[in-house]
């Protein structure tokens, strides 16, 4: 159930489960939500998905004590019980396999991102390993999907992208996917890569 939701996500998500926009109250056996919600539910079973790291996060994570909690990392589940106090059991994101295998380019390398261009998401160091490149002279593309795209990279081989929503395909085809955060709850583009066989 939806209240406010990008049309893209929606449109993704109704391919694998029914999506219905909210209207009235809810009754239902099992409530997920991720951050919180202004939606009148009843429910057996409440859960929050703590996808974030608690302890840098700019936001006090949302704690009722109908809730029981789940973190899709190791370090999201430690932060976040140090925070709160609740326990928080630890079930991975859930990542499809994709068996089909394309060509990787060949005629220069391709590296592919997808982060905020943000201070602890690397912005920096992402603009640093772009002049390195430049500076030796590799052919090179880098395609970087992002949320935000008014922190250009000075780079002619640097390409930034509006985010997208399904990058499979363009990280199996990349060379490399590049990570450069100081630090993730669980990376999950990074896990997406090594199962599309992406270093």
């Amino acid at each position: 159930v939806v209240k406010d939701a990008d049309s893209k996500q929606i449109e993704r998500l109704a391919k694998n489960i029914e999506v219905h926009k909210y209207k009235e109250p809810i009754k239902c056996k099992n409530f997920f939500c991720n951050y919180g919600y202004d939606i009148e539910v009843e429910a057996d079973n409440y859960y929050h998905m703590v996808h974030y790291d608690a302890m840098n996060v700019g936001f006090t994570p949302m704690v009722n004590d109908n809730f029981k909690y789940i973190g899709v990392s190791k370090l999201a589940c430690k932060s976040f019980e140090e925070k709160t106090g609740n326990k928080c059991q630890l079930i991975y994101n859930v990542v499809p396999i994709k068996k089909k295998g394309l060509e990787k380019y060949k005629d220069k390398l391709h590296l592919i991102s997808c982060t905020r261009l943000t201070s602890e998401k690397g912005r920096e160091r992402i603009k640093k390993l772009a002049k390195m490149l430049d500076d030796l002279g590799i052919d090179y593309k880098w395609t970087i999907y992002t949320n935000k795209t008014r922190f250009p990279i000075d780079s002619k081989n640097v390409e930034v992208k509006e985010q997208s929503l399904d990058l499979y395909d363009e990280i199996e085809k990349s060379h490399w996917l590049v990570r450069l955060s100081s630090c993730e709850s669980f990376g999950l583009s990074v896990c997406e890569a090594l199962i599309l066989g992406t270093p």
